[in-house]
């Protein structure tokens, strides 16, 4: 929701201040934008109003993000890089997201913090290797 506000409110000031141009694009980010954040805004009050709390938001986060790490192994095990980088990457947002969340354990911070840095980490292989592994092949060693 933090990120989606913030993306909303750059592309309304860069729109005031003229450096943005309403493209038929632009217009269709911003409103996919703004439908994704009048969702989160009424999941989070139904949600709250079920009486979930924060704390088991934060879990489900936590337990969908090692989720998409795992299924993003999965997805490079059999050779799908794309999806595994897109899953590596919408799991890494979400781990920032919940490291950045107030109050939180420092213990937790610096866990959730590693976990981030690790799939960044993943992520940046990834990126490296293959160009590697294709020069290797295209050379005839294995």
């Amino acid at each position: 929701m933090q990120a989606l506000a913030a993306g909303l409110r750059l592309a309304a000031a860069h729109y005031r201040a003229r450096t943005l141009q309403p493209t038929p694009q632009v217009r269709n980010v911003v409103s996919l934008m703004n439908g994704k954040y009048k969702w989160i805004v009424n999941e989070s009050r139904r949600l709250h109003e079920a009486g979930v709390t924060p704390a088991i938001c934060d879990k489900i986060l936590y337990e969908h993000a090692i989720e998409l790490c795992q299924m993003a192994a999965i997805e490079e095990l059999f050779g799908d890089m794309k999806e595994c980088e897109r899953r590596y990457m919408s799991a890494q947002v979400l781990l920032h997201s919940l490291v950045q969340r107030h109050p939180l354990h420092p213990q937790h911070r610096t866990t959730l913090s590693k976990y981030r840095d690790a799939v960044q980490r993943r992520l940046n292989c990834l990126k490296g290797p293959r160009k590697i592994m294709d020069v290797k092949l295209e050379a005839g060693i294995s």
